[in-house]
């Protein structure tokens, strides 16, 4: 029997091979059958497109309550499709669809932050969502000046209470815009006669120091524990405390017409 030898020695150099078309087609090369299982499996010219990028620009600072914010979305690549937005909060105004959206917050809003995103539309091989916060400024809220309690018997306590009011009337001369508010609790055996005269105390010293009474509004509590009057000041955009929204008001230059109708529980 005979022995075939084969030889595993250096293997051959991969020949370059010149396929022509007929037609005078141009020639492509095929370096190896290697190379020819590359690309069938990945065929010339089939690569992913690049998704693009965005980001949302919003206003620097934050936004005042019922007013209009614009937010835009960058798009780092032309794209023709739309833009689905979403807000946790506030009034969409326009731009719905756009690259430039127009948000309303309310006064609900105040303080809080509003949750923005933008997801891009008619991109099939991409997801692309961006996602901010829209900071909302908190209303200021005013500052009692001065609190003072039941006026005592006798001609000094009635003064000391007066000389109070001075310097709360003084202060409120130096802010013309801001408005005084005043906070009069009564207690349980506050009269209805004694009640109308306190007020009645407070808008004569207005009065007597050239005051606008149509710059103080009351606020009336009744049924306290102790007898007390707390002075405010408070700038026109300036949020009341939440205990004096749900008191009955009077304005300073409404109560004389007010007074017969008032406190209608007499002692």
């Amino acid at each position: 029997m005979k022995t075939l030898n084969v030889n595993f020695g250096q293997l051959p150099t991969p020949r370059i091979t010149s396929v022509g078309m007929t037609g005078g087609a141009s020639y492509f090369r095929i370096l190896s059958p290697l190379i020819v299982l590359v690309f069938a499996i990945s065929p010339l010219g089939a690569q992913s497109p690049e998704c693009p990028k965005a980001e949302l620009i919003l206003p620097s600072g934050l936004v005042n309550i019922e007013q209009e914010a614009t937010i835009v979305l960058r798009i780092v690549r032309d794209f023709a499709g739309s833009v689905d937005w979403k807000v946790s909060a506030g009034t969409i105004v326009n731009g719905l669809g756009s690259q430039v959206l127009t948000l309303m917050p309310h006064e609900e809003d105040e303080g809080k932050s509003i949750k923005v995103s933008a997801r891009l539309q008619g991109l099939p091989n991409c997801s692309v969502e961006v996602s901010d916060l829209l900071r909302i400024a908190p209303l200021p809220i005013g500052e009692p000046a001065d609190v003072l309690g039941k006026i005592g018997k006798g001609r000094f306590a009635k003064s000391f209470f007066q000389s109070r009011l001075d310097s709360y009337i003084s202060q409120l001369s130096f802010s013309p815009d801001d408005e005084g508010l005043v906070v009069v609790a009564f207690d349980t055996t506050a009269s209805r006669k004694y009640k109308i005269a306190h007020i009645k105390l407070i808008l004569e010293q207005l009065k007597f120091r050239h005051m606008d009474p149509s710059r103080i509004t009351f606020y009336i509590s009744e049924g306290e524990s102790q007898e007390s009057t707390t002075l405010w000041t408070a700038s026109p955009d300036a949020r009341i405390p939440k205990y004096m929204r749900t008191l009955p008001t009077i304005k300073g230059e409404e109560f004389e017409q007010q007074a017969p109708n008032l406190f209608f529980k007499k002692k």
